[in-house]
């Protein structure tokens, strides 16, 4: 196994629930789900023109670009309400092994989550699943082929 094959599986099931989830609001989570192809190899002209066009180091693999609020209002210290647990989308970086995140990772991480968006670090097509599994507020019912996947 590889990370390729690992994000590879994941996006096998995503792509399984684009067409086959029962609950139509996954389907449509689930056609908001992508990847970045920011580490992918290529000749010196490619990468010059992709860089060109905005690729950017340590960009996130995975997007899920739906946003997520559980609805709980606290008090800011200055007396006005927010929403504790709400997020902007999820973004899943893809590892495998021992491998770590790089610098630049790290800090478009950091930024992310300061930002509002919530951030894991996957190191296998499971784990990956069951992030957007605990993400999204769907039952197991809502989704096809999860028990399979986990």
């Amino acid at each position: 196994m590889s990370e390729h094959d690992e994000q590879k599986t994941f996006f096998d099931w995503v792509r399984l629930n684009r067409w086959m989830a029962p609950n139509k609001d996954v389907r449509k989570a689930m056609n908001l789900c992508y990847s970045i192809p920011n580490g992918a190899h290529m000749g010196k002209a490619q990468a010059a023109k992709m860089l060109a066009e905005g690729m950017t180091k340590g960009i996130l693999d995975i997007n899920l670009d739906i946003p997520r609020e559980n609805g709980y209002f606290k008090m800011n210290t200055d007396g006005a309400p927010w929403i504790e647990d709400y997020f902007h989308g999820l973004r899943i970086e893809m590892k495998f092994g021992k491998n770590t995140l790089t610098k630049e990772q790290k800090e478009k991480k950091a930024l992310l989550e300061e930002a509002g968006f919530q951030v894991a670090v996957c190191y296998s097509a499971k784990e990956a699943i069951k992030t957007v599994f605990e993400y999204l507020p769907f039952t197991v019912d809502d989704y096809q082929g999860l028990n399979d996947f986990l």
